[in-house]
Formats: structure tokens, C-alpha cells, sequence
């Protein structure tokens, strides 16, 4: 996509008014603001002092309020006017009274705002392709002979794919051997089949008498300096779903926690791989305990651990892997690699870059991530073609518009750059 100056709903949705006429501008302005307290259904503003009784009946307002208002991007439909008290009242209740700092458009009648949003939101599901948007990935991990995975969920394309040669990186717990100090009605074993590092994994069983919540086990070691490092990473698995106030990892240093960490949600009996983000880093330089705490009941499931180690981020040292040892799976949405062109390298995080869905916009303050011209000509296009007079021999203005915004539109969606490295998509979206 060119370069151009990103723009919100709102912004574009007001470009879309100013072309078709579509704004009350009798104070020349395109948002009005109240001027004093009203109520959930009345709003008081001085540049309402002009037309006659009614004159704005059906008409419609759309609060355009900062985005932490209840009212942010409510939309209403005037019931009355009335030039002498200077005053709208609306056919619905807003969700608060409207004061000195409540802003709003106007729209006519037969231009419900509602209409333009969802249009604005149609032309950008249009180009799914044309207008997607850069992404990148790194929450694939290598590891027990594994080389098919699920993509990403918001990525149609992919571009490139990298593996992490290196990363400055300090080893805690390899989980080679059962941690040390199980808790009362919790089993510790090292599993030497199902593993993702080294020779073992740390298995933790948990007995139904174990309760609700606390520490489920912990292993002590030579006092090691994390203070260096930004995060955690590690291989867990379960046999139940877990969200996250599941399980906590903690690291201490002298009996006092250091570190308390939220271990992300995972699915059922499936290694996931998490790099968590340290809280205190530079108050981790003597850790001599790691432990895991349960927060919510485990009942007799089993969890697995293994790998932990301290890494800092920012000294990755990233290598591609050549376009012809990985494909994309259209039908199963997945990255399938050819080890042969990962040499010597069976473990370890991968970087996709590729391309994402253009985001739709729910709020005023989205951002329009596809070239707002293309979007701001294809509505009005479409709006004057539905309502120009196109009878026997006649073309008036309103569909010769048309045509020079839909003309427009096109020169706008070709200007858009041809993604580069060419992806491999993965959506059947045009």
C-alpha cells in the first residue's frame, strides 16, 4: 500500500458526508458542540437558533465524544427541534446527559450514518488481499521432531520464514530430572517419552485431594543472576484446557518471590511454547528456586514442564529458511517445513512475516488500514449510482459523479503496492 497519512472512521465517515451533502452545516461546521447540560434525550446548542420548529425531525446525530464516553459513537434519530430553546430531542436515550463537552455530527434523514459505517466496513472486506496488511509471528516454536504446524489465525500470506539461530540466553531449569519438592498430593517424575528438550520432561500429577489452589512444586539451585535478561520461556502442557488463572510460575531468591508470572491459556493435552515477560528483572540477580502454583483446581489432571531458561530479547539473531523448504497448506491452514533446510537446527522459535486481514472499524478512532481514498470514493460512488436518475436518454449529474469516483476508487486500489516477497496465501479471497 503507498504511503499515506492514516485516517480513523470518523474522519473518513466525514468525507464521505462532505461529498454527498450529507452534514447539517448551518454553523459551518462539521461537528457541533453543546453548550450546556441536557439530558439523556435532550442536547442544547446555540447554533440551533436558526429554522423553523421541527426542521431537523429525522434527522440523525452521532456522538462523536472521546472514546472512553459511554456515549462514543452512539447513534440516535431526532424526534424534535426547536430553534427557540435551541434544543434537540432525541427519539432514544443516550447512555449519559449531555453537557458542555458533548460533540455530535448531524446527518440528514435519508443519510443514516449507520449505512456509511457498514459500507465503509464492506469496501475494505473487498480487497482482503489488496489491502493487507503487514504481520509477523514468532509464536511457533521447533521441537520433538515437529515440522507441521497451525498458522497464525488472522494471517492470509505467508512471505518469509526465519528460524532463531541465536539469542543471548541463560538455562534454569532443563527439566531433565523431577523437580525436587513436590507439595503433599502432587507426584514428581521425570518422562523420558513425552518431552519436547533434552532427555525428559518434568511430569506433575496431581491427586484430587490436593485442593483448589496453591503451590504445586518447586526445585532449588545454585543461585543464578537473571537481572540481564527480559524474559521467561518454556515448554508446558496439560491434560485439561487451562485459561490464565490456572497456573503461575514463580522464581524466588532467598525465600522471597521475586517473580510471580501468569502462564498463558493452553488446549487440552498439547505442548504449548511461552516466553513470558519478567515483572522485575533488575531484582532477579541471586534466583535459587522455581516453582509452579495452581490457581484454580487442577482435580487429577497432569501437567508437563520443560526447558526453562532466561532470554534477552532484542539480541536475536534470525536466519531465513529458503522458500523451497516450507509450503503453506491451503486446505488445513498450516506451515509444513523440510528439515533439510533447517541443518542442524531441531529446536528453536520461528518468525513468519506475511500478511494480515485488514482490520474492520467498530469504533470512530479505528483506523483505516487500506487507502481511505479508495474507500471515501467507492461509498460515494455507490450512494450517488443508487440514487441518480438514469430514465430513457438521461444521465444527470449524480451517475456522472458516480462514474468519476468509481474511476477514482480503481486509481486509488491500483496504486496500492503488490506485496514483495510474492506470499503465499493461504485465504481463496480475491
Amino acid at each position: 500500500m503507498p504511503v499515506t497519512q492514516a485516517r480513523t472512521r470518523k474522519q473518513v465517515r466525514q468525507s464521505i458526508g462532505l461529498a454527498l451533502g450529507g452534514f447539517d452545516l448551518s454553523d459551518g461546521a462539521i461537528e457541533h458542540t453543546a453548550d450546556d447540560t441536557g439530558s439523556l434525550v435532550t442536547i442544547h446548542d446555540s447554533s440551533l437558533l436558526f429554522g423553523s420548529n421541527n426542521e431537523h425531525r429525522g434527522k440523525w446525530i452521532v456522538s462523536t465524544v472521546v472514546a472512553t464516553d459511554s456515549n462514543a459513537g452512539l447513534i440516535r434519530r431526532v424526534w424534535e427541534s426547536s430553534p427557540d430553546a435551541r434544543e434537540l430531542r432525541l427519539a432514544t436515550p443516550l447512555l449519559k446527559e449531555t453537557d458542555s463537552s458533548f460533540t455530535y455530527e448531524l446527518w440528514r434523514a435519508d443519510m443514516p450514518p449507520q449505512m456509511v459505517n457498514e459500507m465503509m466496513n464492506r469496501y475494505i472486506s473487498n480487497i482482503t488481499r489488496k489491502g493487507s496488511v503487514p504481520t509477523q509471528d514468532t509464536s511457533i516454536h521447533l521441537g520433538g521432531n515437529i515440522y507441521n504446524f497451525p498458522l497464525p489465525s488472522n494471517m492470509i500470506g505467508v512471505q518469509t520464514v526465519s528460524y532463531r539461530e541465536s539469542v543471548v540466553s541463560k538455562s534454569i531449569r532443563p527439566c531433565d530430572a523431577a523437580w525436587a519438592n513436590p507439595q503433599t498430593n502432587v507426584t514428581a517424575a521425570a518422562d523420558d517419552e513425552d518431552l519436547r528438550e533434552g532427555n525428559a520432561s518434568c511430569k506433575l500429577t496431581f491427586a484430587d485431594a490436593f485442593g483448589s489452589t496453591g503451590e504445586a512444586a518447586n526445585d532449588t539451585f545454585t543461585a543464578l543472576d537473571l537481572s540481564g535478561y527480559t524474559h521467561i520461556e518454556f515448554w508446558m502442557k496439560s491434560t485439561l484446557a487451562t485459561d490464565t488463572n490456572s497456573y503461575d510460575l514463580f522464581l524466588t531468591s532467598a525465600s522471597t518471590k521475586k517473580e510471580d508470572l501468569t502462564i498463558p491459556a493452553m488446549s487440552a493435552n498439547t505442548w504449548t511454547y511461552h516466553q513470558v515477560a519478567l515483572a522485575n528483572p533488575l531484582s532477579d540477580s541471586a534466583i535459587d528456586k522455581i516453582g509452579i502454583e495452581a490457581g484454580s483446581d487442577p482435580v487429577t489432571s497432569t501437567i508437563w514442564i520443560d526447558d526453562v531458561r532466561a532470554i534477552r530479547s532484542g539480541t536475536e539473531v534470525w536466519t531465513s529458511v529458503h522458500r523451497d523448504f516450507w509450503r503453506v497448506e491451503k486446505d488445513d491452514r498450516r506451515l509444513e517445513l523440510d528439515p533439510s533446510g533447517l541443518p542442524g537446527y531441531a529446536s528453536g522459535l520461528l518468525r513468519l512475516k506475511g500478511l494480515r486481514v485488514p482490520a474492520l472499524m467498530s469504533n470512530d478512532s479505528d483506523i483505516c488500514e487500506v487507502d481511505s481514498e479508495y474507500v471515501i470514493h467507492s461509498v460515494v460512488a455507490e450512494v450517488l449510482r443508487a440514487t441518480a436518475d438514469l430514465t430513457g436518454d438521461r444521465r444527470n449529474a449524480k451517475a456522472i459523479e458516480a462514474s468519476r469516483r468509481e474511476a477514482l476508487a480503481m486509481s486509488a486500489l491500483v496504486r496500492s503496492e503488490t506485496p514483495v516477497p510474492t506470499p503465499r496465501w493461504v485465504d481463496t479471497a480475491s
